[in-house]
């Protein structure tokens, strides 16, 4: 009989880590407490409880006290009995898978995001009992066998570690149609085990090739019920043995197919797994194969004798060498390889399993640049598989290098913090697109300051992105620093899945461009603006991209109605800044002040002395105003509108009549007019003789004349009654210049008595 041995059989990495985490702790403490099954697998329990490793069910975390060692299961548990066991003060060890950490840490991100999070596996294993706290509120879990309800809302999937690649392949495929039916983000997590997924690949090929299989294991382990499935659906002569006792009982069933396989879930430790080698070999009467499936060199082994002679214990299992992975040749799959040679043609890698890979020149580097000196034996290089066919694996590093050039460029641009992207799908809620590794997510909301309302119209656009800062997240109790206690800085690993804004960029520059205006602008600051539009009070002017405002009663100097009898939509013009309010964000600006104003203009056109034409517009009592230009008027003085002496200016002017005045003064913005000085001065009746100094013979005739003249008046007086006056008490009724004995010469007697050319005399 041939017997083939999984390679991958046994422990995994992180069931192993806590093994000998355990182990170490109870050396040192003499005592150390498991949060429940350290793994599922009764053998390995009772193990560790002879070294001191104590396994405590759930309902007895509480009897725990302070300063207590406790060593968290690969499983993990709860975040609150976590919390919980801290604050009591419990020392806790922490050795969770860091796969199942992976999907804690997933399952908390999405949650944050506002995601339902749906789990795919057993809500009663303790890896989903402990995932679930991490989901929030809005988290469900559904079997494996079933398709999830998906609601009309973002949706992250995770599934837990255990499940069957088959399972998640129709629920991957339920999701993508789901999602392109309603338009709704789904996104779809792989966080299956990748040694699971691998022991379930191998158990496949194993039953596949050999007559019955052996499935070592615990019921209770999960991934262990999980390769007993994947080899019962290939082989019908598929066995589940929980320990050497259980395998001998069942061997007569396989005893004589002449192949048999042996495979074993990652909590299946090793001892268990060369017991029932060892047995398989002492039950046959012929010599027995035991063969490493992986290397597919079917090795002889020794004679029972001999194979006594191999570490049988668990402490000497421990300290050997743990078996390595099973190497699955899937084209597309990314591997570690060490260089065998390095020839003309091409390399030679050793990628594990039964074959070696072989690198072709043209594969090897991204310039195309080929030498066979740069490849040294035993250089570590990683590769993609191309294809296996004809037992030769095609391999490229030259892929490999894109990727990772790619990554390093995603990482620089993610570090730099700026980076653009074209964004190739468009999804309920946003946008999405790939950078290197990274799947990049901009909701609709930060697209652009505004609402978006067609997303097709970004599709396949570059935008400019930020990543979107993450919410901040308070330290559990107990882990708080002390004061002047240092914080260690440990580097966060970045998601896979990331948010981007476009948005906040624009905000910035926006923020920065408004500082620099505000700093940049004063009261009476002459800047330059272009007209955008007109209303009723005004225009709005954009300075700098600034809309700013300038009031009607701000463009002229004249009274207007319409800023488009000034300003012109689209042209550019100076502005003088008459006030401004950064909390309002208003900035009043002033056109008419850069302007001459009109009395100026007419001070230039119409100096002194100029005649002009004009209307009534006003009148008043002491004057009028005449109309000398747009918004220009002069004030005649009643005095000057006429030769003649005017009472009122209303008596000889009317409001729209038109007149002639002449411009006699300008003084403190204000022109007087003159409309008597444009008109002809009046004829004389009488010709003034030439004026010349009279002779003492000419004066003494005039004096004479005058003298004549008087008493010719006064002789004529003594004729003439006068008129009878009213009657008065103090008063005579009648006077008569005859009446008395008095002469000429005593009327006239002391009176100093001046006729005309005398006065100097």
């Amino acid at each position: 009989m041939k017997v083939y041995v999984a390679e991958g059989a046994g422990f995994c990495k992180g069931v192993s880590r806590a093994v000998e985490e355990a182990l170490k702790l109870a050396e040192k403490y003499g005592k150390v407490y498991t949060l429940g099954a350290l793994v599922h697998n009764e053998n390995v329990t009772q193990y560790l409880a002879s070294k001191g490793v104590v396994c405590l069910q759930e309902s007895d975390w509480d009897s725990l006290e302070s300063g207590a060692k406790a060593l968290i299961r690969a499983h993990g548990i709860t975040k609150q009995a976590e919390q919980a066991l801290r604050q009591k003060g419990v020392e806790l060890f922490d050795a969770t898978c860091p796969v199942v950490k992976r999907n804690r840490r997933l399952a908390s991100e999405r949650a944050e995001a506002g995601d339902d999070v749906i789990i795919i596996g057993d809500e009663k294993h303790d890896e989903v009992v402990g995932l679930r706290s991490y989901a929030g509120e809005n988290c469900v879990v559904c079997d494996s066998s079933q398709m999830p309800n998906i609601r009309e809302k973002n949706t992250s999937i995770l599934f837990q570690t255990t499940v069957l690649r088959q399972n998640f392949k129709k629920i991957e495929d339920f999701a993508k149609n789901f999602q392109k039916n309603h338009h709704n983000l789904v996104e779809i997590f792989n966080t299956i085990c990748y040694t699971t997924e691998a022991k379930q690949v191998e158990a496949r090929a194993l039953a596949a090739k050999t007559q019955a299989v052996i499935v070592l294991g615990s019921h209770s382990s999960a991934n262990t019920r999980r390769l007993y499935e994947v080899a019962k659906e290939c082989n019908p002569n598929t066995i589940f043995a929980t320990d050497a006792a259980d395998a001998s009982l069942q061997i007569s069933k396989i005893k004589d197919f002449e192949s048999v396989s042996i495979v074993a879930g990652a909590s299946t430790p090793p001892w268990l797994i060369r017991e029932v080698t060892k047995l398989m070999s002492e039950t046959q009467t012929q010599e027995t194969e035991v063969t490493k499936e992986a290397t597919l060199q079917e090795q002889t082994q020794a004679p029972a004798s001999q194979q006594n002679e191999e570490p049988t214990t668990m402490d000497e299992l421990m300290k050997s060498t743990h078996n390595g992975g099973y190497t699955e040749y899937r084209p597309g799959k990314r591997v570690k390889g060490t260089v065998i040679s390095a020839g003309e043609d091409g390399i030679v890698v050793n990628i594990g399993g039964k074959n070696d890979g072989f690198i072709d020149k043209t594969e090897a580097s991204i310039d195309g640049n080929y030498n066979p000196a740069d490849f040294k034996s035993g250089d570590e290089i990683q590769v993609i598989i191309l294809s296996s066919k004809g037992g030769q694996v095609q391999c490229s590093k030259k892929q490999v290098d894109v990727i990772l050039q790619e990554e390093a460029e995603a990482e620089k641009a993610l570090s730099a913090g700026e980076f653009s992207l074209k964004l190739t799908e468009v999804v309920k809620g946003g946008l999405r697109g790939k950078l290197g590794r990274y799947t990049i997510f901009v909701p609709a909301s930060q697209i652009r300051m505004g609402y978006v309302s067609n997303l097709e119209e970004y599709k396949d656009k570059t935008l400019r992105l930020v990543l979107m800062p993450p919410k901040e997240k308070a330290a559990p109790e107990g882990e708080q620093p002390q004061e002047g206690e240092a914080q260690e800085e440990k580097p966060q690993k970045r998601s896979r899945y990331l948010f981007a804004s476009h948005r906040l960029l624009l905000e910035k520059e926006k923020k920065e461009k408004e500082d620099t205006f505000w700093n940049s602008i004063h009261v009476n600051d002459i800047i330059t603006g272009k007209v955008k539009r007109f209303t009723q009070f005004g225009a709005f002017v954009s300075v700098k991209g600034f809309d700013c405002l300038a009031h009607i009663s701000e463009l002229s100097w004249n009274k207007i109605t319409d800023p488009s009898t000034v300003l012109t939509i689209g042209e550019s013009y100076d502005f003088v800044v008459l006030k401004l309010d950064r909390e309002t964000g208003r900035i009043s600006l002033g056109y008419k002040q850069l302007q001459p104003k009109p009395y100026e203009v007419a001070k230039e056109k119409y100096p002194v002395g100029t005649i002009i034409k004009g209307k009534v517009e006003r009148i008043f009592s002491y004057g009028a105003f005449i109309s000398i230009a747009d918004g220009v008027d002069g004030l005649v003085h009643v005095s000057q509108i006429s030769h003649n002496w005017v009472k009122d200016a209303n008596e000889v002017l009317k409001v729209g009549q038109e007149v002639e005045a002449k411009i006699i003064s300008f003084d403190d913005n204000r022109i007087t007019l003159s409309i008597k000085e444009v008109l002809p001065e009046p004829e004389q009746t009488e010709q003034p003789a030439e004026e010349h100094e009279a002779t003492e013979e000419e004066k003494a005739a005039r004096r004479s004349e005058r003298a004549k003249k008087f008493e010719k008046r006064a002789e004529g007086g003594e004729k003439k009654e006068r008129k009878p006056k009213k009657e008065s008490s103090n008063e005579p009724k009648e006077w008569v210049s005859g009446s008395g004995s008095a002469s000429l010469g005593d009327l006239i007697q002391g009176l100093d008595i001046q006729f005309e050319g005398e006065e100097n005399k």
